[in-house]
């Protein structure tokens, strides 16, 4: 997402740091959910471009924009726009921003606008004369680190936003509208990297793992343009706490969703994976979800639709392809080597194509008329490097669709049966219950209730739902009458009351039931679940084990976090006709605390990826593995400091057992060894000639290059060694190169290496002849005329330093070399 903007200076400084850095990467085995065939249709031809929201001038029409970006708050370009409803306006976000001086940085704005169809007008927030980069203290915001979808809650803003180049999202939140941010936690950095977010009502949507109040869909996607798409649920009240997600990990034997505590178990929903940037939403007009994506297999702008969010979704229909909709050639650039087709490129950027990605819906703005919906989304296109406001239509097929199928009764004569069953479709539905094919009077709800049973009420019984488009009828069922019966009793004998457990126990559940009629009933009879309770919502833990009168689950040392959670195991008994009976035992755990500490005290350490400022005292349940990290390096009161040692040996990211008294954990620091100070000096060469490959190795003779302190460059006489840059200041040398040698008498007693790099443009850089570490280039060998990737904004040139971890096994005893070569672009 980054563009070319003009060149204005070449520098580099460098430094060494001592650090140890641990992470580890998990993988799970692909579950595609079963696709449908599509009930909801992209009405041909009826994608169109509204209006272009960034800019002065519309590059096709050459006409002037709504907004005004470029004079009222100095935006060249941007792409994205993400929009979320907060305390009555619709804030629109945006992604990485040229112009002002906020390079790559991302802006946030607000409307009032409910009319759609005739364009949008933005306000954005401000410093002063130009955009307010959205800032969330504690993660980097350069390119490719952008906004991803925003929610309100409770009068907070809340704000998913990608980090670490697109590896890592996170959520943050505001309490001023926008103006400023706290980071909350780490939500992925696997599987919704990319998300899109809806707040719903809970009774609309039976199934979740709270069965009331507000709660949060949260769709998201991985590895981008390379993943597939899953679903995870969070409770709305319990927003800030990462631990109350929960993932969709499949359906049970009767259709229910099931939901894990295991970001690893999430399914993917189905199988394209070439997922771009998503948005999903519900239409109330047409009664089904509705998610936008960018893929390039098909190529375009993808769409599918479902009834519930964890689908079946239906299979991938295009609704923008940039040759048949009317985008290339038109709002997008046609590379003008392929043909010389339009004039609507950035400035420089003749051969370059531009792209169709972000379809970013406003959810709320959708209107219905003619039988079909129009929703309105925003789309970036490269080149021009801009986002536009776009519309299309989508048609539905009308006839009712049952979405819960009637089941079979079984009760005792005399007592009430209740026939149910849902049904979507667009207007009005009608229901009539038929018994023996003939309607029943009366019965024209969606559900039907006999109460009080005869014997001769045995029968068959279907519903006919209707609406003007045509009927359908329900699965047949049959009503079962057995004679009056008392209920059974099933009693729990293992756990006993009062037991308390640890992470990674073995519990063993055992019980029995007798009934009145049947006496002590078979083992057949008895049906265990066991329910993992956390405040006011559960889930599933362990179900439908049948058949047995004990056996036994084990305790996670993963995953749930709180202590305010407990296990609740049932045992159903069923008789011979069919009555149930159920009865619960609820066990809780064993807790303790564990208090991280750090020598100075005050320094940042993390648990479980969330960091803590020392003294932090967490509670825990006893058993658990935690994982504790020091933060290396971190500044304090102006002061670097390097995590040295954990009292307890471990490394800088280890993992704790929790023990059953409370603990403490305390991380010691110590100033680091810088190897190569920030104004060390370099030798350097700029002839305007491309080196042999022996010039970044130990044993290069380097005498005659000339050399001085960092920074060095040209361009914005804040370096320390001014350095040249040819003959010619409209045709500067592409490439620089630099080399600086230092001595390590010892290298095993480096856990790690930090390399920091002040680079403009792009930079490659190598520590013994190896490549440790690249900046802002692409893949392969670089060459004397490779370019970097982009341009560094004006902003950045001095002040944005680009960090790597390096391993220490690069260096040797004795004498070292870095060495870095500086490509420019354009």
């Amino acid at each position: 997402m980054n563009r070319t903007f003009p060149r204005k200076s070449l520098m580099l400084t460098a430094s060494v740091l001592l650090q140890l850095c641990i992470s580890c990467l998990q993988s799970h085995a692909a579950v595609f959910n079963p696709t449908v065939p599509p009930d909801v249709f992209y009405v041909s031809n009826s994608t169109r471009k509204i209006s272009q929201l960034i800019g002065n001038t519309d590059f096709e029409r050459l006409t002037p924009t709504e907004t005004q970006t470029q004079s009222r708050y100095g935006m060249t370009g941007s792409d994205l726009g993400v929009s979320f409803s907060h305390n009555g306006r619709t804030y629109v976000v945006f992604g990485d921003t040229g112009g002002g001086v906020f390079g790559d940085r991302d802006p946030i704005s607000w409307t009032t606008d409910s009319d759609l169809e005739d364009g949008l007008q933005l306000n954005f927030l401000t410093n002063g004369p130009t955009w307010r980069p959205i800032t969330i203290p504690g993660i980097s915001q350069g390119a490719f680190e952008v906004p991803l979808d925003g929610v309100s809650i409770s009068n907070k803003m809340y704000l998913y936003h990608t980090t670490d180049t697109m590896g890592r999202s996170v959520l943050a939140v505001s309490a001023d509208n926008g103006q400023n941010f706290q980071l909350l936690y780490t939500l992925s950095r696997s599987n919704f990297i990319n998300v899109s977010v809806n707040k719903v009502n809970l009774l609309d949507w039976p199934g979740t793992p709270l069965g009331s109040g507000d709660g949060l869909f949260i769709f998201g996607s991985g590895a981008y343009r390379a993943s597939n798409v899953r679903l995870a649920f969070q409770p709305a009240s319990a927003i800030e706490d990462v631990t109350a997600l929960r993932y969709f990990s499949g359906l049970d034997a009767v259709g229910n969703p099931l939901w894990s505590t295991n970001e690893v178990d999430a399914i993917e929903l189905f199988n394209q994976p070439s997922v771009g940037e998503l948005s999903v939403g519900w239409n109330k007009f047409i009664k089904r979800w509705v998610m936008l994506y960018n893929s390039g297999s098909p190529r375009g702008i993808n769409f599918r639709t479902a009834r519930q969010p964890w689908g079946p979704w239906s299979q991938p229909q295009v609704l923008m392809e940039p040759w048949n909709d009317g985008s290339y050639a038109h709002f997008m650039h046609v590379n003008w080597t392929f043909r010389n087709y339009d004039t609507v490129q950035n400035p420089g950027r003749d051969n370059e194509w531009g792209g169709e990605y972000g379809p970013y819906m406003f959810r709320e703005h959708a209107t219905w008329t003619d039988n079909r919906t129009t929703i309105y989304f925003t789309m970036s296109t490269w080149n021009p490097y801009v986002s536009v406001l776009m519309k299309t239509e989508l048609s539905v097929t009308n006839v009712p669709f049952i979405t819960m199928q009637p089941t079979d009764q079984r009760v005792p004569a005399g007592e009430s049966a209740t026939f149910q069953l849902t049904a979507s479709a667009l207007g009005a539905l009608t229901y009539r219950w038929q018994r023996g094919g003939t309607n029943v009077n009366g019965a024209t709800n969606t559900s039907f209730t006999l109460p009080a049973t005869l014997a001769d009420d045995s029968a068959v019984f279907r519903a006919v739902v209707s609406n003007a488009f045509g009927s359908v009828t329900s699965t047949p069922v049959q009503l079962l009458l057995s004679a009056p019966n008392t209920a059974p009793v099933p009693q729990i004998i293992l756990p006993t009351n009062g037991f308390l457990y640890r992470g990674g126990d073995t519990i063993e559940f055992s019980g029995a039931a007798t009934d009145a009629e049947d006496g002590v009933l078979p083992v057949q009879s008895l049906r265990w679940q066991v329910l993992f309770v956390h405040s006011n919502h559960n889930v599933s833990f362990l179900g439908a084990v049948s058949g047995v009168t004990n056996s036994s689950f084990t305790v996670p040392t993963r995953g749930e976090q709180a202590t305010n959670v407990f296990f609740r195991i049932v045992l159903t008994a069923t008789d011979s006709v069919g009555r149930e009976a159920t009865v619960s035992r609820d066990i809780f755990p064993l807790t303790s605390t564990i208090t991280l500490a750090s020598e100075p005290s005050g320094l940042q350490t993390s648990v479980d990826g969330v960091n803590r400022v020392t003294p932090a005292t967490i509670a825990s349940v006893v058993g658990l593995r935690r994982q504790i990290s020091a933060i290396t390096p971190t500044i304090f009161n102006s002061r670097t400091f390097d995590w040295k040692t954990w009292s307890d040996g471990g490394a800088v990211t280890h993992t704790i057992v929790v023990p059953e008294t409370n603990a403490t954990y305390s991380a010691v620091y110590r100033t680091p060894t810088v190897l190569v100070p920030a104004n060390a000096s370099w030798k350097y060469l700029v002839t305007g000639t491309a080196q042999s490959a022996s010039w970044k190795t130990t044993n290069f003779n380097d005498g005659a290059w000339p050399a001085g302190p960092a920074q060095l460059g040209f361009g914005d006489n804040d370096e320390a060694t001014p350095i040249g840059y040819g003959p010619d200041p409209n045709n500067k040398y592409p490439t620089t190169y630099f080399r600086h040698a230092f001595t390590v008498a010892d290298p095993t007693v480096f856990g790690a290496l930090l390399v920091r790099l002040l680079r403009d443009d792009g930079g490659v850089v190598y520590l013994n002849g190896t490549e440790v570490f690249r900046s802002n280039m692409g893949g392969g060998a670089p060459a004397y005329r490779t370019e970097a990737r982009s341009s560094v904004p004006l902003a950045d040139e001095s002040t944005q330093f680009y960090l790597t971890n390096v391993a220490p096994a690069f260096l040797r005893a004795g004498t070292n070399v870095i060495a870095v070569e500086i490509h420019q672009n354009g």
